[in-house]
């Protein structure tokens, strides 16, 4: 508690440095006489919205641990049950259909999540726009992998902070300082800057906190922000047949990270959980051994010791390729009476990779990403005895390069 207002204070005075890093917070306080408004009223013109918009960007961006880049949106790479996805991120005003238009909210492949602004540009709408834009493009749009994640209002106290935050941040950056500061003694130059940058840190550390209590991590404050929307309010889905619900999370990385999971889970229902990152080494790894079993027409293959037994039990297994016990492997039959059932209900003129990607999110979504889909291609073809051909020729498949017109046909004995 004491440390919480020591930090709010620090963004007001300079002169008051809390030294938060250690596990024994300390507060320093430099009883010095430094005039450092009168650096600051020459930058006062940068307090502008696009700085301020800027600003929010950057300090979001980096708290959901996005890489700030110079484009509309950008990507946040995270794992999910084991497979790397990347989702979409967009920051922007929500209620401003110019700023973010109908074809930014849609999404055909990856997740996307809008993050909108904590306060209104022009100053004459409200969170509850933010909420209505959403609402409207639900109606009048067909469904798409995008939610919005729509947050409280900064209060006037917050948005001060925002626009001292920028000014101190301007100063402090590059070589504005010298210039700004020309006219103080050699002496005081570097006392001021000292006291700019104690002050500006203390500035980012309350708009951090104001920021997880707009995106609904922390419970909103009315000194914080302005709480006029509900809690479903703050989480849109532009899918009707997804409902987010707030995330129990310990900052925003996690919870984007249990937004975008809970997405993910909405649309591959059917996907297994790995206990680690599936890594392509790893996928052909246990396709060697798939195929060794299939080669050898062996029920039970003995795994020596070492990573082969892990990266099957890690992969196949939850894959239903087969079962790796203490220290042998088992293949299963699943994939490929799965191939059966649907050759006799489609029955296709030609097997090929395209239709068995297909038939992988039959009946049940899963979602797998390309090369784990080629594991499975791959192993089915191993399993059924059939060969990979384009054009006549027969090919070797590898994990990542299967295109989806290659053909499968059954070898002649």
């Amino acid at each position: 508690v004491v440390t919480n207002k020591l930090r709010k204070l620090s963004a007001e005075i300079g002169e008051l440095k809390v030294e938060l890093d250690s596990t024994d917070p300390t507060a320093i306080i430099r009883l010095l006489d430094v005039d450092t408004d009168s650096v600051l009223n020459k930058a006062d013109g940068y307090d502008t919205t696009n700085a301020r918009r800027t600003a929010l960007r950057e300090m979001l961006f980096e708290s959901i641990g996005v890489v700030t880049g110079n484009t509309a949106f950008q990507s946040r790479s995270m794992i999910w049950k084991g497979t790397r996805r990347e989702i979409d991120v967009v920051f922007g005003n929500l209620a401003d259909a110019t700023d973010i238009t109908d074809l930014v909210l849609q999404s055909a492949t990856n997740v996307k999540i809008v993050l909108d602004f904590p306060f209104d540009p022009e100053g004459t709408r409200s969170a509850k726009d933010d909420v209505a834009r959403a609402g409207n493009y639900v109606a009048d749009n067909p469904a798409t992998r995008t939610m919005c994640w729509i947050p409280q209002f900064f209060s006037p106290r917050s948005m001060t902070d925002l626009g001292n935050y920028v000014v101190h941040q301007h100063v402090l950056t590059g070589d504005n300082f010298d210039r700004y500061a020309s006219h103080l003694s050699a002496q005081d130059r570097p006392v001021a800057k000292q006291l700019l940058a104690s002050r500006r840190d203390g500035l980012r550390d309350r708009l951090r906190n104001a920021l997880r209590q707009a995106y609904r991590v922390d419970e909103p404050t009315d000194a914080m922000v302005v709480p006029a929307l509900e809690v479903d309010e703050q989480f849109v889905s532009l899918n009707p047949t997804f409902k987010p619900v707030r995330p129990v999370a310990v900052d925003l990385r996690d919870a984007f990270e249990k937004l975008a999971s809970q997405h993910l889970a909405h649309l591959y229902p059917g996907h297994p959980e790995f206990e680690e990152e599936v890594k392509t080494a790893d996928l052909r790894a246990v396709l060697g051994e798939i195929t060794r079993a299939a080669t050898m027409r062996s029920a039970r293959l003995e795994v020596p010791v070492g990573p082969l037994r892990k990266q099957l039990r890690r992969i196949a297994n939850p894959l239903k390729l087969g079962t790796m016990h203490e220290a042998h492997y088992t293949p299963e039959t699943t994939w490929s009476e799965h191939v059966v059932r649907k050759l006799a209900e489609e029955a296709p003129a030609v097997l090929t990779v395209g239709v068995l990607r297909k038939w992988t999110d039959e009946p049940i979504v899963r979602g797998l990403p390309r090369e784990v889909q080629d594991l499975v291609i791959l192993a089915i073809a191993a399993e059924t005895d059939r060969v990979l051909m384009r054009g006549g020729a027969v090919l070797s498949g590898d994990i990542g390069r299967l295109d989806d017109d290659i053909e499968l046909h059954t070898q002649t004995p």
